[in-house]
């Protein structure tokens, strides 16, 4: 291990999501490792759109937010839609739904993690790449 292309295999830096207390709050956050080292980001709280897409499309079904394990999959809009928002989202116009979406990813892209996150479209469908961009790889 050592160069940036061999980590392309997660198991390699073995991403997780999960969540830790702040006060009220449930925080999610994003841990990798590489080398021996853990790496950790805070999402944000994981009632926001920040969090619930990343969780949305971290794993094909996460049930459980502690520690779940990461997969990368293809997810349809109408699915990335339904877990970013709430039942007072329930009528907003379908042309919006790619907006909102996108909206939500540049927001992500732009925090410390974002480095770490590649996004992809094909058609109607999104995926989202963890990178472990570690100084110490490149």
């Amino acid at each position: 291990m050592g160069t940036f292309n061999e980590l392309r295999d997660v198991s390699e830096y073995r991403p997780r999501l999960f969540t830790k207390s702040e006060g009220s709050t449930e925080i999610g956050c994003l841990r990798f490792a590489v080398k021996g080292n853990d790496y950790e980001y805070e999402i944000g709280p994981v009632n926001l759109r920040p969090f619930r897409l990343l969780r949305c499309l971290f794993s094909p079904s996460p049930r459980h937010i502690d520690m779940v394990a990461y997969c990368s999959v293809l997810q349809t809009q109408e699915r990335v839609y339904a877990a970013l928002t709430s039942e007072a989202d329930a009528h907003v116009e379908e042309e919006k739904v790619n907006a909102l979406i996108k909206s939500v990813v540049k927001g992500l892209q732009k925090k410390k993690i974002g480095k770490h996150l590649n996004f992809s479209w094909d058609a109607d469908r999104i995926q989202m790449e963890i990178i472990p961009d570690v100084p110490s790889l490149r």
